[in-house]
């Protein structure tokens, strides 16, 4: 807790009433979460960020289940191609889920859903060992624990989300070093090596807490910094190693890196502003630090094309938070006793406010999963095949490569533009998502299967409509 000056000093771990308040705050949190992904954490992979990046991940695992040597221990997917662009521990982990539960669209998202929730637990943990008192940790739990970036993409089957908890872990372990009281070597070993494997920006965090940390201690005592960063160190050379296993070379993967820092800057930015506001919400909007803003600067890319990019984000909004509310401690400690509990009664309602209205928030992207799950209906009509380059239907729209449809089916698809049903066989099955829903009188006569903003229709039929 903080002192009557509201400097930060270590919390006593014996801090009975503290430690169940925020115990109860995380049980808040994971029973928020539980409920917001309830709509999709069962169902089946829709065309949205959620299908598509459990689908994709989905094949390595397959891959590796199937054959773990021939599969490159995920890195050759089930239809044969291969695919090493991020550290391997997340493919890793779903090896023995997809082994055990088969294809599972739950046990799929369980992964990064445990994941999410470890992460909050270890950034209160995190904010705790920092001397934050039990006000100021609860209400960044909550914060983070209730952004829409975590609510919608909490479970999301993508090394962001996986990867949080061990780059938290990562500064836990630095900022416990540079206490005095570093954690076993073994542990920060593991953690280093685990930060490394589970994402390119749970990598980053981890070197840049380590850096910090030997900054930070001073030269005689860098030597506690050794055994995170050797792990980090360790990490890196695993996952070279298994990339150049699964692609023959490094070649692929830094032409992706460099594709993915390509960007035009003002259509960068734009895109950063729509996602910040909708996935952490006005009130930290400016809460950017190394981490998150250096990769998404450098892989700017990537960033404009994913809103989940920023995933690291929920952290940041906890420890802003956090820090936010310490600081009003000293201050609060010179007013009197009544006008101290209004004002501590007072910023925890705030809290409260801005924690239910993140929890009241449907963000687009979380729209976009929940409507992305409407063509599910019309994929039970496709037939399924072993063939993985069998096409069994004509698309329109959105992504060509579609992994979330191949997932469902087994074969692949045939992306076509609206002026060219005249050329496909007027048999031939054509899925679009329509711009906006049309009226059901639209597809009288024809036998066209409909589900909110997707039709699977004939392609004669189609562009009989459409003339």
């Amino acid at each position: 807790m903080g002192d009557r000056s509201g400097r930060m000093r270590p919390v006593s771990t014996t801090n009975a009433p503290g430690r169940l308040a925020v115990i109860a705050a995380l049980v808040v949190v994971a029973m928020v979460l539980l409920v917001h992904v309830d709509p999709w954490l069962g169902a089946g992979l829709g065309d949205s960020h959620d299908g598509y990046n459990a689908a994709v991940w989905s094949f390595g695992a397959r891959g590796g289940a199937d054959d773990p040597i021939a599969g490159r221990l995920g890195g050759i997917r089930a239809d044969g191609t291969p695919y090493a662009h991020h550290p391997p521990l997340l493919v890793w982990t779903l090896i023995p889920v997809t082994a055990l539960a088969g294809d599972s669209a739950f046990a799929l998202r369980l992964v990064p859903l445990v994941a999410s929730l470890v992460a909050v637990a270890i950034l209160a943990a995190l904010l705790r060992d920092s001397g934050l008192g039990r006000r100021a940790v609860v209400g960044g739990v909550l914060l983070a624990g209730t952004s829409p970036m975590l609510l919608t993409y909490g479970a999301l089957v993508d090394t962001p989300v996986f990867g949080l908890p061990f780059a938290l872990g990562a500064v836990w372990a630095a900022q416990r070093a540079w206490q005095r009281r570093p954690p076993p070597a073994p542990v920060a070993v593991l953690v280093g090596v685990g930060a490394a494997l589970a994402g390119w920006q749970a990598l980053l965090a981890a070197a840049i807490a380590a850096a910090v940390g030997a900054v930070r201690v001073g030269a005689g005592r860098r030597g506690e910094m050794l055994p995170l960063a050797s792990g980090v160190v360790a990490g890196v050379a695993v996952d070279l190693l298994w990339i150049w296993w699964v692609m023959g070379g490094l070649a692929d993967l830094l032409e992706v890196g460099g594709t993915r820092t390509q960007m035009n800057t003002a259509h960068w930015l734009e895109h950063q502003a729509e996602f910040a506001w909708d996935l952490f919400g006005p009130l930290l909007l400016g809460v950017w630090v190394a981490v998150v803003v250096g990769y998404a600067v450098l892989f700017r890319h990537g960033s404009y094309i994913h809103s989940y990019w920023n995933f690291y984000g929920v952290a940041l909004v906890g420890i802003a938070a956090a820090v936010i509310l310490h600081s009003l401690d000293g201050p609060l400690a010179r007013l009197r006793v009544p006008y101290r509990r209004v004002a501590k009664a007072a910023s925890l309602a705030g809290v409260f406010l801005v924690a239910a209205f993140g929890v009241a928030y449907r963000s687009t992207a979380d729209h976009e999963i929940q409507t992305g799950l409407e063509v599910l209906p019309l994929l039970d009509n496709l037939p399924t095949t072993v063939d993985h380059d069998e096409v069994l239907v004509a698309t329109i729209g959105g992504d060509p490569s579609k992994p979330w449809l191949r997932w469902a089916t087994g074969g692949t698809n045939e992306q076509v533009e609206v002026a060219d049903l005249d050329r496909l066989d007027p048999d031939r099955l054509v899925l679009a998502k329509q711009g906006h829903v049309r009226p059901p009188v639209f597809w009288a006569g024809t036998s066209a299967r409909t589900n909110g903003h997707y039709v699977l229709i004939p392609a004669g039929e189609l562009a009989a409509l459409l003339r």
